[in-house]
């Protein structure tokens, strides 16, 4: 079909491909041009407070202990011993 078109517009194979190239070229650029559009920015009053590492959370230590036994333990802020986890041990909480 597009041959016989070609044809009828004396266009050769070889315009034919800088038409489409050029068609490309141009959607490419309006594509891009899309793009480059200034898009809305969230002010940061109405964005969540951040959250600082540290701060009321658990710290976890492992330990190996004299059976050769991998040991998880979390301490609070105060540092005391809040969870002792052996390997292979899911709390019930963690499971659902």
């Amino acid at each position: 079909m597009i041959d016989s078109a070609a044809a009828g517009m004396s266009l050769n194979e070889q315009q034919l491909n800088h038409q489409n190239i050029v068609k490309a070229q141009v959607h490419f650029v309006q594509e891009n041009n899309r793009l480059r559009e200034n898009r809305p920015v969230e002010a940061a009053e109405n964005s969540p407070e951040p959250n600082m590492k540290g701060e009321g959370e658990t710290r976890t230590k492992t330990v190996i202990d004299e059976n050769n036994m991998v040991v998880v333990e979390k301490y609070n802020e105060e540092g005391e011993l809040v969870n002792k986890t052996p390997p292979g041990y899911v709390p019930l909480s963690e499971l659902l």
